[in-house]
C-alpha cells in the first residue's frame, strides 16, 4: 500500500500535494478577489441550529492524489476522468487533527486520544471536465473503488422542515437519493453557502429540473461529505483557515474570494472520530446529519 507523503505540519503537508497537483495542471477557472479582513467574521451561531450543548467529534482531511508513477489518467466513454480504482495508485499527505465544537472548529494537539471512528469519505473533484464530486464511503487506500461499488457522484433529499414551509437540502450519494439538485431558493434569496462550496452542476435548473423550486431550509447530510465541501472551497494550503473561519454553528462565514479548491486531480480522504474528552455519541452525529437539531449551513 502506498505510504503517506512525509510532513512535518499541516501547512506544509497540504503544500506537497498542491505542487504535484499543479505540476499536472493549472486551476481551471479560479479568478482572485480580496478577501474579507479575518477580523469581519463572526463567530455567531445560527438561533435555528440547537444540537445538545458541548456536542463535539474529531476529524482530519488527508489530502489525496493519483499516483502518476504507478498509473496513466483514465477517462470515461464519454471523455471524463475517474480517480483510480486500485488502493494502492494514489499518494497521499495526512493533514492536522480537528476538532468540531458546538458549531467551531479548532486544530487539536498531535498524540490526541481519537475514540471510535465514526464515517469515512474518499471525495475528488472531477473538475474540469464536469462540476461533480466523486465519492467512495470508504478510504480509497484500504479497498478497491472498484470491487466495492465505484465512484458515485453526490445527490440530495428534499427533506420537509417540521415546523416551516420550507424542505432541507440533505447531502448524499446518488445512489441512495431522489434528486440530484440542491432546494432552490425562494424567498429568501442564494444563501453564501450555496455558491462557496457548490458548482453549478448542483444547482436548480428551471430549464431541466421537473420538480419546482422550494424554500430552503438550509444544508443537511453526512458529515463526511460537508467538510469535504468546505475543504475543497479553497485551495490545499488553505484547509484550517477556511475550517477554523467559515464554520459556524448552523450558519455559513461567507468566503469572499472566488479562488476555490476543485483543482484538478485533487483529492481528499475525511474521517470522523468520536471524542473521547466529550460525551457525543453516534446517535446525536446522526441527528445532526438529520437536520434534527436544525440546518448545519443555512
Amino acid at each position: 500500500m502506498s505510504k503517506p507523503i512525509p510532513y512535518s505540519s499541516g501547512k506544509a503537508d497540504t503544500a506537497s500535494i498542491a505542487q504535484s497537483l499543479s505540476s499536472k495542471s493549472a486551476k481551471p477557472g479560479s479568478s482572485k478577489t480580496s478577501k474579507a479582513p479575518l477580523t469581519a467574521l463572526s463567530k455567531a451561531p445560527s438561533p435555528n441550529f440547537q444540537p445538545p450543548p458541548g456536542t463535539a467529534f474529531l476529524f482530519r482531511i488527508d489530502q489525496l492524489a493519483p499516483n502518476w508513477d504507478e498509473l496513466v489518467a483514465q477517462f470515461t466513454e464519454h471523455g471524463y476522468w475517474n480517480p483510480p480504482f486500485y488502493y494502492n495508485a494514489y499518494q497521499r499527505a495526512q493533514g492536522s487533527l480537528f476538532r468540531w465544537k458546538d458549531g467551531l472548529v479548532t486544530p487539536v494537539a498531535a498524540g490526541t486520544t481519537l475514540g471510535q471512528q465514526y464515517s469515512c469519505a474518499t471525495v475528488f473533484t472531477q473538475s474540469p471536465w464536469t462540476g461533480h464530486f466523486l465519492v467512495a464511503e470508504f478510504d480509497a487506500q484500504t479497498r478497491n473503488v472498484s470491487q466495492h461499488g465505484g465512484w458515485h457522484t453526490l445527490g440530495f433529499n428534499h427533506v420537509p422542515h417540521p415546523t416551516e414551509d420550507s424542505e432541507y437540502s440533505e447531502l448524499d450519494l446518488d445512489n441512495t437519493c431522489s434528486e440530484h439538485h440542491l432546494v432552490a431558493p425562494v424567498n429568501s434569496g442564494t444563501p453564501s453557502w450555496v455558491n462557496d462550496l457548490f458548482t453549478a452542476q448542483y444547482k436548480y435548473n428551471a430549464q431541466t429540473d421537473a420538480n419546482p423550486p422550494q424554500e430552503s431550509a438550509g444544508l443537511i447530510g453526512k458529515l463526511s461529505l460537508l467538510l469535504a465541501l468546505v475543504a475543497f472551497s479553497r485551495p490545499p494550503a488553505h484547509i484550517a483557515s477556511v475550517l477554523m473561519n467559515h464554520v459556524r454553528a448552523g450558519r455559513w462565514e461567507p468566503l469572499g474570494t472566488t479562488e476555490h479548491g476543485r483543482i484538478k486531480y485533487r483529492g481528499m480522504v475525511v474521517t470522523i472520530w468520536l471524542d473521547p474528552a466529550s460525551n457525543t455519541t453516534a446517535q446525536v452525529l446522526r441527528a445532526i446529519e438529520r437536520g434534527s437539531y436544525g440546518a448545519f449551513f443555512r
